[in-house]
């Protein structure tokens, strides 16, 4: 490479301010000619996910019994004021639903917290600076990781994290970290949830092949590399993915570091 490319992790509910209090960021981006990210230009496409909602012949009482729909109807009205017989966000949508309603349940939701999540508004700038904007996989592909699977699986999924405080709570753990930096102790607190896991129900625990494809992480950390070298060979780039592919031994920095490459902290000039 002829120019430096850059790796900066974002968190999705951490919004643009958050920027001016790292060293070196705008130097960095306001450098490169390309940005590689997720979904690319998608991300502000106002493209919608497909299938969020439940089918229209399934409700929560097809996949629940009588004793997690009372779980399930208290948190539903506290964040969304419906009962489960009105949901109609499929269980692995809600889960994240109400992830980032908890998230903002002693803060008020800023009204531009779209157009300020740093995802959205790095890809906004990205596009009106004029750089080639790039994506590791589609939008259809994410979705199919993030809100795919059979809905009994969702939902019990669902369960598990209404059920478990301690995992809740690793969850919300995340954001103090990333404002620190702290990939180190991101990296614990995602350890920590997959040992929370496995104390759970059976039915709550991931299948060991599941562990071992780590599909949300590793398997996507693997895929994304191997296009990496080609797009930063072409461009000077900054590459901008969630904070959790950064870290570990599947993640990017030390991917990229295994395929030769020189990783290390921008320092503020």
């Amino acid at each position: 490479m002829e120019k430096p490319s850059y790796l900066f992790g974002t968190h999705h509910l951490v919004l643009r301010p958050f920027l001016d209090s790292i060293p070196g960021f705008y130097p960095a981006f306001n450098s490169v000619s390309r940005f590689i990210s997720e979904v690319g230009a998608e991300a502000i496409s106002g493209m919608v996910i497909p299938d969020m909602r439940m089918p229209t012949d399934t409700t929560y009482r097809d996949l629940l019994g009588d004793e997690d729909l009372r779980i399930l109807d208290s948190v539903l009205l506290k964040y969304f004021e419906v009962t489960s017989d009105q949901m109609r966000l499929k269980p692995s949508v809600l889960s994240y639903s109400i992830l980032v309603m908890s998230y903002y349940e002693n803060r008020e939701i800023p009204m531009d917290i779209v157009q300020n999540a740093l995802d959205f508004y790095l890809t906004s700038e990205a596009v009106s600076k004029g750089y080639s904007v790039v994506a590791l996989e589609s939008v259809a592909e994410q979705s199919r990781l993030l809100f795919g699977g059979s809905l009994e699986k969702q939902a019990v999924d669902l369960m598990c994290t209404l059920k478990c405080p301690a995992l809740m709570g690793s969850q919300l753990d995340v954001e103090p970290a990333y404002l620190r930096q702290d990939l180190d102790e991101l990296w614990k607190i995602y350890q920590d949830q997959l040992a929370i896991m496995e104390k759970m129900d059976i039915t709550c625990q991931p299948t060991p092949e599941e562990k071992e494809e780590d599909a949300l992480v590793k398997g996507r950390n693997l895929k994304w590399v191997e296009k990496i070298p080609a797009l930063i060979a072409e461009q000077s780039s900054i590459i901008v993915v969630g904070a959790l592919h950064l870290p570990g031994e599947y993640g990017l920095i030390h991917q990229l570091r295994e395929k030769g490459y020189t990783v290390e902290t921008v320092k503020e000039n």
